[in-house]
């Protein structure tokens, strides 16, 4: 499943965001779309385990800023 997280901090690595998206699942991949605009791409292994992560991720608190985490939708 992929995920969009944007609003990152600017402080925030990839392995800062593979240690908090790995609790709720196997994470793939994570690839920052833009770092400008503080936007990346996070691929999890399971559905269920992204659904989860964007639940209880989306508007939280994550090195001082609030990130918003949602599913990514392929326009067609």
């Amino acid at each position: 499943m992929k995920i969009s997280v944007s609003n990152i901090s600017a402080l925030a690595s990839i392995e800062h965001l593979k240690n908090l998206f790995s609790e709720f699942g196997f994470v793939k991949s994570i690839f920052f779309l833009d770092r400008l605009h503080h936007q990346c791409l996070v691929t999890m292994d399971e559905t269920i385990d992204g659904e989860n992560a964007i639940k209880y991720l989306d508007r939280s608190i994550f090195i001082g800023q609030s990130i918003s985490v949602s599913k990514v939708r392929l326009i067609k």
